[in-house]
């Protein structure tokens, strides 16, 4: 399969688009239009999701060849999204849209195959791709047994955010932790930075604040700059001037550091998301006390984090 995500999404999703097609031959399994897609909605919401997903596989897993999905990698997004407080809707939604997506698969694979065959007898031993994506709903169901997703998206900010990273035994988790405060980054803009990802200081009016500024690409591959406040980047630089040139830190070990400062703190854990959160209302409260309407805020804040909807900063943060 060749062809950037975006040309490969739709390409899977239009080969099971069917509209206006009848509910009893969308249930004959025997039918050629099993479990297809027959509504314009539907289609758009999971075109998005496979857009989102297959990111997901180019930054995670360097995978371009969408042919070569594996049951691997639907669990280690299923645990993404998870591990980033998506919401039980949502995380329905990209059930079934992996749902989708195993079917669409395994029509492009069977047509392709198929092709191949007619044209060139010889090629007929090439690989006849299958697909099986059930874990899925078995990972749903066991995040929801164990109540790690939520029933609808809440505020989950910290009261005293610097109270939590000061509790944080690692240096490193301190340094990535203030970077997500500071800057509004997901976790996957601080796992790794490199020394390439500088780009300078920047004066922010909103605020009128003197910040350093780093590059991230997180979720959808989006690239956009962060802040960092001086002293965290002149922290920075010491890991630059190593060997590796980088900062580096393990998802696992993270967790768990926030999670031991929030039960010596007694209280509730939010994860390392929550600092992100935080950053989200202060700057919705400095856009508007800068002079911006509550819709322009949104609108602003929601580009600075790398989302493309405003109703889902308004639903997770509204005010």
């Amino acid at each position: 399969m060749r062809g950037n995500r975006y040309y490969c999404s739709r390409l899977l999703a239009k080969g099971i688009f069917h509209p206006g097609l009848k509910k009893d031959k969308r249930i004959n399994l025997k039918n050629p239009h099993q479990s297809p897609i027959v509504s314009y909605n539907s289609f758009k919401t999971y075109v998005s999701i496979f857009d989102n997903f297959f990111a997901y596989l180019e930054i995670e897993f360097s995978l371009k060849n969408f042919q070569l999905i594996e049951e691997k990698h639907i669990v280690s997004y299923l645990i993404h999204k998870i591990r980033n407080s998506s919401s039980k809707q949502y995380l329905q939604k990209i059930v079934s849209a992996l749902g989708k997506l195993e079917y669409a698969l395994t029509v492009y694979s069977t047509k392709s195959y198929s092709k191949i065959c007619t044209k060139n007898k010889k090629n007929a031993y090439k690989k006849k791709f299958t697909y099986d994506f059930s874990i899925r709903k078995k990972i749903l169901k066991i995040a929801n047994s164990l109540d790690l997703i939520e029933s609808e998206q809440v505020d989950r900010t910290y009261s005293n955010p610097e109270e939590v990273i000061a509790h944080l035994s690692n240096p490193k988790h301190r340094l990535a932790a203030k970077i997500q405060l500071v800057g509004g980054a997901r976790f996957v803009g601080v796992r790794v930075i490199e020394f390439d990802q500088a780009k300078g200081y920047f004066h922010d009016k909103i605020e009128d604040i003197e910040y350093f500024q780093i590059e991230t690409k997180e979720k959808g591959g989006r690239k956009g700059n962060v802040f960092i406040e001086i002293n965290d980047y002149y922290e920075l630089q010491e890991y630059f001037c190593k060997d590796t040139f980088e900062f580096q830190i393990n998802y696992q070990e993270y967790a768990k550091d926030i999670r031991n400062a929030c039960q010596k703190l007694g209280i509730e854990c939010f994860g390392s998301h929550g600092f992100r959160y935080n950053y989200t209302i202060r700057r919705l409260i400095a856009y508007q006390d800068f002079g911006y309407t509550y819709m322009n805020s949104l609108k602003s804040v929601s580009q600075e984090i790398k989302h493309t909807r405003t109703d889902i900063i308004e639903g997770v943060y509204g005010r």
